[in-house]
């Protein structure tokens, strides 16, 4: 009686794999292969010996054990047909280039792809952990533990985080109604409504703010004119400060009866005209001399200055300006 041939799985590592020593590894993205020994042949080319080998074309576990399944049968029923090689997938980690370049190609800003691939690397090295290398293999339990393993308080932040992980899940993963309707809607508490609401600064923390600037901007007295400006003007308008910082003389305009604000939010690109007082308009028209656009370095060195400044008005936290 012929002893029964058994077609096991094994590992050809990669030369960097950490498990280079362990044929039988199952957490890695190494390729799988086959071997059994019998007198049935699914290589299709002749070598000597019992003994063979096949490559699965996989890199999972559970694929190549589907691939093992199939040959076993094969082999039991004396079939000698080759093997077919599924078309190679691309691992996660090539998944999220991918989707990051296409991003890029959509003229993304450089701040929304730093965010993405902030959080998609997050995204890889959890499933890494739970040794998910392929976009087939995310479970609904893998996406709804990995937003269980956030840190962010920010409902908002939290909310932006799951839309770009849904972006990303419908473009690589072949199952991704499943995963995308397991994560659901997340929802934001008071206290996230509370901090979305205007907090504008008491006259007292007006008054501080004020008094601060002379002594943050000893070294630079021509600026003292232009950030005491750019404070009323926020106060007054409620622009944000990256809206403010940039604004030129061109923002400004009058007309008989009025004086008038034009804008383009940097944070939403829309036109935004506004009514402004002619105490301020002259005192924004004073300090933009021509222009207020400065090169990149140095606005973000004022951009940071400016920031620090806020901060001042409180011990603990700061205080956003209406934005």
């Amino acid at each position: 009686m012929h002893k029964k041939s058994v077609v096991t799985i094994y590992v050809r590592h990669r030369g960097s794999c950490r498990h280079a020593d362990k044929p039988v590894w199952r957490g890695c993205d190494c390729p799988k292969f086959l071997r059994y020994s019998c007198d049935v042949c699914l290589c299709s080319h002749s070598h000597k010996g019992r003994l063979h080998r096949l490559p699965t074309g996989a890199r999972s576990w559970a694929e190549a054990e589907e691939k093992r399944e199939e040959a076993q049968k094969r082999i039991d029923a004396g079939k000698t047909e080759k093997l077919p090689t599924p078309e190679p997938q691309k691992t996660i980690a090539q998944a999220i280039k991918t989707f990051l370049l296409a991003k890029e190609g959509e003229r993304r800003s450089p701040q929304t792809i730093r965010k993405l691939r902030g959080q998609l690397t997050l995204f890889e090295q959890f499933l890494t952990a739970r040794s998910r290398f392929f976009p087939s293999e995310i479970t609904p339990d893998d996406v709804i533990e990995f937003r269980a393993s956030w840190k962010w308080k920010s409902g908002v932040t939290r909310q932006k985080a799951q839309t770009n992980i849904k972006s990303f899940l419908r473009a690589a993963c072949p199952q991704s109604d499943t995963l995308v309707k397991a994560l659901g809607r997340i929802s934001l508490s008071r206290d996230d409504h509370a901090r979305l609401e205007p907090q504008p600064f008491t006259e007292k923390e007006l008054q501080h703010l004020l008094a601060q600037v002379p002594k943050t901007f000893a070294k630079e007295p021509n600026k003292i004119p232009l950030m005491t400006a750019l404070i009323h003007c926020q106060v007054a308008t409620g622009l944000a400060i990256r809206d403010a910082i940039q604004l030129q003389r061109d923002n400004l305009s009058e007309d008989e009866s009025d004086c008038w604000l034009h804008i383009k939010r940097q944070k939403t690109n829309k036109p935004v005209r506004q009514k402004i007082d002619t105490g301020l308009y002259e005192e924004l028209l004073s300090v933009t001399n021509g222009t207020l656009r400065v090169r990149q370095p140095q606005l973000r060195r004022l951009f940071l200055r400016y920031v620090s400044l806020l901060n001042f008005v409180q011990d603990l936290e700061p205080i956003p300006l209406l934005c």
